[in-house]
Formats: structure tokens, sequence, C-alpha cells
């Protein structure tokens, strides 16, 4: 079991790294986040959500019966970043609440998974696969029991039109759209409804091409997630839970973001105040108050993560994938994107195409 491998490894390595208490890491935690800068994939907004700038995130939590102590690993995609940590947890603990704005997957591969989403306790059973709402308040309980279970982040990115793959001209198009990258649901439930299911086992592999990554696990990683997206609504039983409390702030937040994201070289404030009906001021103080940024700070933002994107997964020329997102003027391009990244989009490029293999973290504990 691939799991076990990675759990005997990270062990071994991380044995005398203990952080101590669960909520005194949980502060480290956020401290490191909110500090990283540049180099982190994480982005915390000042309403608390989150987001990052990789394409796929696994993480994994893993709790013992005899033992009140949090196994975890984690790995980014793009950022070739490895690590795992060990914190003690009081039996029952409940981790911050907390929202993010991207699609995250549970895989529950060993006993239980109990979760409080939106005022609400579930328990998801060994075998079921979840999907967390964007924008969905959710925390973890935490209980001294056998467990396994593995989280996979996929940023909004990975769904974009400019991947051209073929998952889009099929019936999964509708999966994708209405649950995956949908809107009003609190959390997806894929119960096993069929034995011998491919998915778990593609989680694994997932799992190890970002714990041992080598130059093919890009495309590799990316075909996976898309086998897994084709399969779910094939081979699992799927329930929805609609979200059932929203204020008229996050809900419009929501849609903003989404229209933004969806089509964010011609979206205006002009064109929003027409479509919603608000005016300028309310939509500033709106995104500002969600973001921290003003309406075209956030808009460039989001144009400056979609060429991200495209640099590390297409060959477009710099100039034609400088035009796709909104820019023409090549040199401000160049200024705006190396101010946010810290390299050119060309050196980007090249940092990402001669990155070798990378191995997981020796006697340190990374904190991302």
């Amino acid at each position: 079991m691939v799991i076990s491998e990675i759990l005997a490894e990270l062990t071994a390595k991380t044995k005398d790294s203990e952080l101590g208490s669960f909520p005194k890491y949980q502060d480290v935690y956020r401290n490191a986040v909110q500090n990283a800068g540049k180099n982190s994939p994480f982005i915390i907004y000042p309403d608390k959500s989150r987001s990052f700038s990789d394409m796929i995130y696994a993480f994994g939590m893993i709790t013992s019966d005899d033992s009140p102590l949090l196994l975890m690993l984690s790995s980014f995609l793009f950022k070739r970043q490895v690590g795992g940590i060990n914190v003690y947890f009081d039996d029952g603990l409940r981790t911050y609440p907390h929202t993010h704005n991207y699609a995250e997957f549970g895989y529950v591969a060993e006993g239980q998974f109990y979760t409080h989403i939106e005022n609400r306790d579930y328990i998801f059973n060994k075998g079921d696969i979840f999907l967390i709402g964007k924008n969905t308040t959710h925390s973890e309980n935490l209980y001294r029991r056998n467990s396994i279970v593995l989280f996979f982040s996929v940023a909004n990115n990975f769904f974009d039109k400019t991947m051209h793959h073929d998952i889009y001209d099929s019936e999964t198009e509708k999966f994708i759209k209405n649950i995956v990258i949908g809107k009003g649901f609190s959390f997806v439930r894929f119960a096993p409804g069929k034995k011998n299911s491919q998915v778990p086992d593609l989680f694994e592999k997932i799992l190890l091409e970002m714990w041992r990554p080598h130059p093919g696990t890009m495309h590799l990683i990316i075909g996976y997630m898309e086998w897994i997206l084709s399969l779910l609504p094939v081979e699992y039983e799927v329930a929805v839970q609609q979200n059932d409390r929203s204020t008229v702030g996050d809900f419009l937040f929501r849609e903003v973001r989404r229209h933004l994201e969806n089509d964010y070289q011609s979206i205006t404030l002009n064109s929003l105040i027409k479509l919603y009906g608000h005016n300028m001021n309310y939509f500033n103080r709106l995104i500002k108050s969600k973001t921290g940024m003003t309406f075209s700070a956030f808009v460039q933002n989001i144009k400056l993560e979609k060429a991200e994107f495209l640099l590390r997964t297409t060959d477009f020329p710099i100039e034609e994938l400088a035009k796709q997102v909104g820019y023409e003027n090549l040199s401000y391009f160049y200024r705006i994107f190396r101010k946010k990244y810290g390299l050119t989009p060309h050196n980007l490029r090249k940092q990402n195409l001669t990155i070798g293999p990378s191995k997981p973290v020796g006697d340190q504990t990374r904190v991302f």
C-alpha cells in the first residue's frame, strides 16, 4: 500500500520534530502562511478564506488508536515542496473553521473522518470521497482513532478551458461545471457504488507522484485527476448537500469572483453594476473587505495567476500568452509579473522546465 510506505518513510524522518500541541501548530501554520510572501503557494485573504497559486495540493491527516499524535504529510505540484509534521492533539479537538475558493477532495482510506460543515456535524466512512464546496465554512474533529484521510485541493486553473483536454467534450463536463466548480452546495459525498473502483488507486498514485516527483510528474497527475473526475459520477453514488445559509454579501462576492475568474479579460466594474444593480462604491468596498485588494488589483492578481499557470503548462510564446490574459503591453506585463513572483515569465518557465526530481525533506519539518 503506497500510503503505508510513505507513512513509514515520513515517521522515520519526522519522529523528533514535533511542534507540540495542535493549537500551537495552528498558530505557527497561520503565521507562516501569512508571512511567507512570494514563496508561499498559499494566500489568506482578510476574511480568512484561503487560496493557493499552485495547481494541485496533496495533504494527508493520519491518527492512531494508541497515540494522541497527528501525522501530516504535504506536497505541492509545481512548488515541489514535500514534508511532514508530527503534532500532539487533545482527543476530540476541533480545528479552526476556514473557507477556501478551490475544490477540495477528501478520500477516507482508513477509519472515519469527522467534520463540521456549516454548523452541522458529519461522518465520512472508509471508502467515501467527499468534495467540500467553495466558500463553505468547515473544520475537522480529531479523535484518537485509527484513520487516514487524504485531501487533494485543486485550483481553479485546473479547470481552465485552455487545457483543451478531452474531458471537456464528454458528459463529465456537466458534472464538473455543476458540482465541482458549481455553486450552492456545502459538500458532495461520493459513496462507493461499484466494487473494485480504480479511484482509490488513482488517489494513491497521485500521492506517490507528489511525494517522489520526477520530470513527468505534472502530466501524470493531471491525467490521474481527470481520470478520477470521469469515474466519480459513474462508479459512485452521489449525494449533494445544499448550502442552507449565506449572507447577501457572501453570496454576491462568490458570484462576482466566479465572473471575474471565468471572464477576467472583459469584465469591468461597469459591467458588474449593470449585472447586479449595485453602485461602484459598493463593489469596491465588497471586494476590499473580502480580499484586501482594490477591484483593479484583484483582477490583475487573477490575470497573473492565469499567466503563471499557462507558463507552467503550455509552450505558448510569452507575448501570445500575455495577450491571452489581457495584456497588450509586454513590458508592463513583465514588470507586474516579476513584482508578484520575483521572476520574469521567461525565467519562471525556464525554472519549471529544468527542475529535476526532488526528494522528501530530510530531518527538517517544513510548514506550508
